[in-house]
């Protein structure tokens, strides 16, 4: 009998839910995607969480799948010619904690989902790294991009500062905010105050407090603080 009236409720919500609308809203918490109606969304998708944003122009719903990059990019194919995909532009930065999730799926020993490196990123206020004195057992933060896995995307700061910036890394060629930065990007517009950066490989180091090595443009970007290195062979910059 219980079952029964769980139905029955169940069916009047859809049909309560029609009659107010004109369409049936799912009632569901999705757990690996977005119901589209007519409307446009901005919807995080794929693995690494790339933004774009999501247009419905006919009077159906669309289920959007967002477990994985290759569902998603299966429903982005074109096939349905009522929804429209485009890029929500630049993925925004408002914490130590997500700059570190740049090319990293753990921050201070958490899983989390990691950011591209080929993203386009902007600061949207000043950031303090103070709690990077306490990460990942003193080393502080892990730079962004390595010999292996670089840094192309882009950087704007939009002349916010980040304060209290603290790396001591022995295992690393390339130390700063971005280990290793290349391509066509850029590095620009952010303010450095009270670093606090050690490097100490037992070959030698680039390091930096915006990147230690750069094959890409940087403009407009200052430093406060310490840089140093104890290699054999080192190139220190800002």
């Amino acid at each position: 009998m219980k079952k029964n009236f769980l139905k029955l409720s169940f069916i009047f919500i859809i049909l309560f839910s029609f009659l107010l609308t004109g369409k049936v809203y799912s009632i569901d918490i999705w757990s690996a995607g977005y119901r589209i109606d007519t409307e446009t969304k901005d919807v995080l998708v794929g693995e690494d969480e790339q933004c774009h944003k999501v247009t419905n122009t006919s009077s159906d719903s669309y289920f959007i799948p967002t477990k994985t990059a290759a569902e998603w990019n299966l429903f982005e194919d074109g096939s349905l010619s009522n929804i429209a995909f485009e890029d929500c532009g630049p993925i925004e930065i408002t914490s130590c904690e997500a700059l570190q999730r740049i090319g990293h799926s753990t921050v201070n020993g958490v899983t989390v989902t990691a950011l591209p490196l080929d993203g386009d990123y902007i600061l949207t206020q000043d950031i303090d790294c103070s709690a990077t004195t306490g990460w990942n057992s003193g080393q502080g933060f892990d730079p962004i991009g390595d010999h292996t896995n670089k840094f192309t995307g882009t950087f704007d700061g939009k002349n916010y500062k980040i304060s209290n910036l603290y790396i001591n890394r022995n295992n690393k060629y390339y130390v700063g905010l971005f280990g290793y930065a290349l391509g066509s990007g850029e590095l620009k517009n952010v303010e450095f105050v009270n670093v606090d950066i050690t490097a100490n490989h037992s070959n030698n180091n680039k390091v930096g407090a915006l990147v230690g090595r750069s094959d890409m443009l940087i403009s407009n970007c200052k430093v406060s603080g310490t840089v140093q290195s104890g290699s054999p062979i080192a190139y220190v910059g800002g």
